[in-house]
């Protein structure tokens, strides 16, 4: 007899994508009595209600429960849908995406076969939007370089792993290992996740279990969102240090060696930045520990004595931005090699259509076992291709930006967590 299954689903001002995402879910192959949709509103102010209750006219014998998220955060949202649960399996599920017919069915499939806890698929993007700057932003999450390689983000992925997105759970496990940290509005999958694994259980990722996740449609939002990622991982630190890898810190290290190189090749150069800075206590600090080693005389103000560092640190700035090019364009060229062979060989997730509008844009569908998952015109890859390299650099900067506030900010909010 299959398990009853509880389908948690946090949202906030989805109006775009809640209705997709309904009927992804009870399109499933799995018995429609069998599973329940437990929605969480983080007191939405866009139409995301109305189209809730539109759905449950339109589909009287659809399971859907509606409760109140007053905080307004994923994190307190999902643990409202967990205590409420009735199932002894409990899906998350991300109302931004789209699922498979047999996502439950696979769901359950794994968690039997690997013996793990959590179990789940790749996070598969798909264009927000139309044009091919979202079209760009969804290519981008594919790259290595533009989101640093994490396993729930290979398609093909398939064995144990640190994390998966949303995620399949054995109720026993909120019993042993606790509920969502609601401290975090991001990144609280990694968080639990982690608690999970120190606990002594596994998590599986199967390419079986798929799920269509749509991007930011603008590189505004993508900003946005990748500043609170890197905002978050940071908050790891004092209390969960294990949580992030090194990979999450590469942005905060490039974006942070960059600021350092330029802020040194400013003082170092004189002429008005090296007086703004030259009597800051951080050139103070610089510049005596530079006299310390004789490199430096203060002949009554600031003075450096070899010219060549500004050199040197200028060289470092532009080998540093090189390198970064360099590699940029490479990740753009194995993008495009990627594309190419997914439209010779038919593997590509996208069937084309009929033209429409003009010679540059096509309309494409995503089938997922004979169901329409999203319809939308694309533009030619030739155009998001040249947009790669801007999506790449708003990725990394402000992720990396993101975890510099973090670090700047992150004694106040460990005084804060420890007042909770």
């Amino acid at each position: 007899m299959p398990p009853f299954v509880s389908i948690i689903l946090p949202v906030r001002n989805e109006e775009k994508f809640i209705i997709p995402c309904l009927q992804s879910i009870f399109l499933q192959d799995y018995p429609s009595d069998k599973f329940e949709v437990i929605i969480i509103d983080g007191r939405s102010d866009d139409s995301t209600i109305d189209s809730i209750a539109e759905f449950k006219i339109q589909n009287p014998k659809s399971n859907i429960i509606v409760l109140d998220n007053p905080k307004k955060v994923v994190s307190a949202g999902l643990n409202i849908g967990f205590k409420a649960a009735k199932g002894d399996i409990i899906i998350r599920m991300d109302a931004h995406a789209a699922y498979g017919r047999d996502y439950i069915s696979q769901c359950l499939a794994a968690l039997e076969k690997s013996g793990a806890a959590n179990v789940g698929g790749p996070a598969l993007a798909l264009p927000g939007g139309q044009g091919a700057l979202a079209n760009a932003i969804a290519l981008a999450h594919y790259s290595p370089f533009g989101l640093g390689g994490g396993q729930f983000r290979n398609p093909g992925a398939e064995g144990f792993v640190e994390t998966v997105w949303p995620g399949c759970f054995r109720r026993e496990v909120f019993d042993k290992v606790g509920y969502i940290d609601e401290r975090r509005t991001r990144t609280e999958d990694l968080e639990f996740n982690t608690r999970l694994r120190m606990a002594g259980y596994k998590i599986f990722i199967t390419p079986l279990i798929r799920a269509y996740y749509y991007c930011r449609t603008t590189l505004w939002e993508t900003w946005r969102q990748r500043w609170a990622d890197g905002y978050e991982i940071t908050h790891f630190l004092p209390d969960n240090p294990k949580a992030p890898r090194l990979r999450h810190f590469v942005p905060l290290i490039f974006i942070g060696s960059l600021i350092l190189l330029f802020w040194l090749s400013w003082l170092s150069a004189g002429g008005w930045g090296y007086r703004v800075w030259g009597h800051g206590a951080g050139a103070n600090f610089l510049i005596r520990g530079l006299k310390d080693l004789g490199l430096v005389k203060l002949p009554g103000i600031f003075s450096l004595k070899v010219w060549c560092w500004n050199l040197l640190f200028i060289r470092l700035l532009v080998l540093e931005l090189g390198a970064y090019f360099t590699v940029m364009a490479l990740a753009v060229g194995q993008v495009a090699l990627s594309e190419k062979r997914k439209a010779k060989s038919g593997t590509a997730q996208f069937k084309e259509g009929q033209s429409i509008h003009n010679s540059d844009t096509m309309s494409k569908q995503l089938y997922d076992n004979g169901n329409t998952i999203v319809s939308q015109p694309y533009h030619n890859d030739i155009a998001s291709l040249l947009l790669l390299p801007i999506v790449f650099m708003t990725l990394h900067f402000s992720y990396g930006l993101g975890s510099i506030w973090g670090l700047v900010t992150l004694a106040g909010w460990a005084k804060k967590r420890n007042n909770v």
